[in-house]
C-alpha cells in the first residue's frame, strides 16, 4: 500500500481540515511534506524551480501564503508552479487571520489541475505546522517499513504524472527520496548521464566515485575510498532496455546499502525505460507480457492499469517462433518481422490484443469470445500470410485460459517439451495445447523404462514385422501425425500416388486386423507412432 492524501485526512491533525478544491486528486500518493515559505513568483523562485530543475515529486506542501496574502494572481501562479514540480497537494493555514479567504480563482485553478487544496480550521491561531509535519512523516515512515516493495508504488506515481514530467531524472529523484541514497545512471563507458543526489547538495564527489568503482577489480566490495580519504558505500547494477542498450545504475550512500532496495530501484528504472518510450510517444507492451508470463500479479495489475488493458478478458494465447533458429545476428530481425505481422493481422481484424517479444518468441494475448469457432482457421490464415521457407514459423495456441497462472504453466510446459513436440510433429506449423499435453504424456511414458516402451510400441509390432514394415510405418506416421488422416496430403508428403497410399493403409488394416481409420481402434497406434518418433529424435 502507499499513503495517499485521503489516508492523511484521517489523521487527528487533519480531521477538522476541509478539502476546498481538487478532490479528484485525493488518491495522489504522498512521499513527504514540506513548507512553502517564499511563495511570491519572483526571479528567486524562478531560479529555484527552473534553473535548478527541482522536481519535488510527491510532496504535500504547507503554506499560509503569508507574503502574497492579498495577491490572488500570485497564489494561483504558486499553485501552478508547485504542481508542475510534482507536488501533490496544498494545506493552507491561518485562513481568516493572515490570509483573508481562499479566493474562488485559486479554487478554480486547483480544480483545473486536480490539485487538492486543504483548508485548516479558519480563524485558529493556535495551529502549528509541526503537528501536521510530524504526523504525516510518521505515517509515511510507518507505511514504508510495512511495505518494503515499492516498485508498484513508483509505477503508480509515474503513470499519474503529466507526460512532460515523465523523465529519467524525475524517476531517479523519486527513488532517491524513497531510499535516501544517491542514484547515478551511466552509459557503457561510465559517463554520467543522469543523477539524483541524496541529500541534494551531495554532488561534488560523484564523478570520482564512479571512476574509482570502475577501476576497482573487486566489485563485491561495499566501500569505496576516494582521494580525500573519505569512504562511501556503493553498489551497481546493469540495466538492459528493450533496445539492448546497457546502462549502469550506481547507488551511493554514507551508510550500508540495502541490496533489495538496489534491486527494486533497478527494476523501476528498467520498467520506466521499457514502458514509456519517450521517443515514439507510446507505452510499450513488453513489460506487461513479461509480467503475465512470469505470473507477477502486482506488477501486472499496475501495468494493465497504465495501459488501460483488462488482462482478465484475455483467454487465448498464441506463441509464435521460428522452427529453425536464425543466426544470432538475424534473430532479432526475424522476431520483429513476426511481431509486425501479428500487429497487421489483428489490426485488420479489429481484435483487441497485446503482443510482444519474449525469449525469442512472439506472444499474443487476445479475447477469443468473438470467434471461438474460428480459432484454428484464424491460425491457419496467419501462418499462410507469413509463410517463409527460409524461416518457417510455428504457431502454438491455447484457449480457455482462466488466469495468468494458467498462462505461465502452459508456457513452462511448452518450454519443457518443445523438442519433444517438434520430434512428434516435425512438419506441423500449427500446434495446439492438446497436442502439447499428448506430447507430455508420451515423454512421461517413455521415461518409465524399457518395459513401458515395449508395451507402448506393441500395437505397431505386426506392421514392423512385415517385409515392407518401414515403408508402411512411415506412411502410417505421416497419415496420423502430420496430415490429419488425409490420403491426398499423405500422398503429397511422400511423393507417391494416392492409390499407393490407399494400398498401404489396406495392408496395415490386414496386419492389425482392424480399420486404422476408426476410433478407438487407432488410438494406441497413434500413441505408438508418436512414441517411436520421440524415441528416434536426434
Amino acid at each position: 500500500m502507499s499513503v495517499t492524501i485521503a489516508d492523511l485526512l484521517k489523521l487527528p491533525c487533519l480531521e477538522d481540515a476541509t478539502v476546498k478544491a481538487g478532490s479528484n486528486g485525493l488518491k495522489n500518493i504522498v512521499s513527504s511534506v514540506s513548507v512553502l515559505e517564499y511563495s511570491e513568483p519572483t526571479h528567486v523562485q524562478n531560479l529555484f524551480f527552473e534553473k535548478n530543475k527541482v522536481f519535488l515529486g510527491g510532496e504535500l506542501v504547507i503554506t499560509g501564503f503569508v507574503n502574497i496574502k492579498d495577491d490572488v494572481g500570485a497564489q494561483c501562479e504558486s499553485i501552478r508552479r508547485i504542481h508542475a514540480a510534482g507536488d501533490v497537494g496544498l494545506i493552507i493555514y491561518y485562513v481568516g487571520i493572515i490570509l483573508p479567504k481562499i479566493a474562488q480563482k485559486v479554487l478554480d485553478t486547483a480544480n483545473e489541475l486536480n490539485f487538492p487544496v486543504i483548508c485548516m480550521p479558519k480563524n485558529r491561531i493556535d495551529l502549528r505546522y509541526s503537528e501536521v509535519i510530524s504526523d504525516v512523516v510518521e505515517a509515511i515512515i510507518r507505511d514504508q517499513r510495512q511495505e518494503k516493495y515499492f516498485v508498484g508504488e513508483m509505477l503508480e506515481r509515474i503513470s499519474s504524472m503529466p507526460a512532460y514530467q515523465r523523465k529519467v531524472e524525475n524517476v531517479l529523484r523519486m527513488i532517491s527520496d524513497r531510499i535516501h541514497c544517491t542514484l547515478i545512471i551511466t552509459d557503457r563507458q561510465y559517463a554520467i548521464l543522469q543523477r539524483a543526489a541524496w541529500p541534494m547538495s551531495a554532488t561534488e564527489h560523484l564523478e570520482e566515485a564512479v571512476q574509482v568503482y570502475r577501476t576497482d577489480q573487486d566489485h563485491s566490495r561495499e566501500k569505496v575510498t576516494l582521494s580525500s580519504g573519505r569512504q562511501i558505500y556503493m553498489d551497481s547494477r546493469s540495466i538492459l532496455s528493450d533496445h539492448h542498450v546497457t546502462l549502469y545504475l550506481f547507488v551511493v550512500s554514507e551508510r550500508t546499502i540495502d541490496k533489495e532496495q538496489v534491486d527494486q530501484s533497478t527494476e523501476v528504472i528498467r520498467l520506466f525505460i521499457n514502458i514509456w518510450n519517450n521517443q515514439e510517444g507510446h507505452i510499450g507492451t513488453t513489460e506487461l507480457v513479461h509480467a503475465i508470463i512470469k505470473d507477477e500479479p502486482v506488477k501486472m495489475r499496475r501495468l494493465a492499469e497504465i495501459m488501460h488493458v483488462n488482462v482478465a478478458s484475455f483467454h487465448t494465447v498464441w506463441v509464435i517462433f521460428a522452427r529453425n533458429r536464425a543466426p544470432s545476428e538475424n534473430q532479432d530481425s526475424v522476431n520483429l518481422a513476426l511481431l509486425s505481422a501479428v500487429k497487421t493481422f489483428f489490426g485488420q481484424q479489429k481484435i483487441h490484443f497485446v503482443a510482444d517479444i519474449f525469449e525469442n518468441r512472439v506472444l499474443v494475448f487476445f479475447e477469443d469470445l468473438k470467434f471461438m469457432d474460428q480459432l484454428h482457421s484464424q491460425a491457419e490464415a496467419f501462418i499462410q500470410e507469413i509463410r517463409d521457407d527460409a524461416h518457417p514459423a510455428v504457431l502454438f495456441y491455447q484457449t480457455g485460459l482462466e488466469n495468468t497462472t494458467n498462462v505461465r504453466n502452459t508456457y513452462t510446459l511448452l518450454n519443457l517439451h518443445l523438442k519433444d513436440i517438434f520430434a512428434i510433429y516435425p512438419r506441423k506449423d500449427i500446434l495446439t495445447y492438446q497436442e502439447l499435453l499428448f506430447t507430455k504424456d508420451c515423454a512421461e511414458m517413455i521415461g518409465r523404462g524399457e518395459e513401458k516402451v515395449q508395451e507402448t510400441l506393441a500395437p505397431i509390432a505386426p506392421i514392423l514385422a512385415d517385409e515392407n514394415g518401414e515403408t508402411l510405418i512411415k506412411t502410417l506416421t505421416v497419415y496420423l501425425l502430420d496430415v490429419q488422416m488425409s490420403i491426398a496430403k499423405t500422398a503429397d508428403r511422400l511423393y507417391v500416388h494416392r492409390n499407393t497410399v490407399k494400398y498401404r493403409l489396406r495392408r496395415i488394416d490386414e496386419l492389425l486386423n482392424y480399420n486404422i481409420r476408426k476410433l478407438p481402434e487407432n488410438y494406441w497406434v497413434y500413441v505408438a507412432v508418436a512414441a517411436r518418433r520421440l524415441l528416434r529424435k536426434g
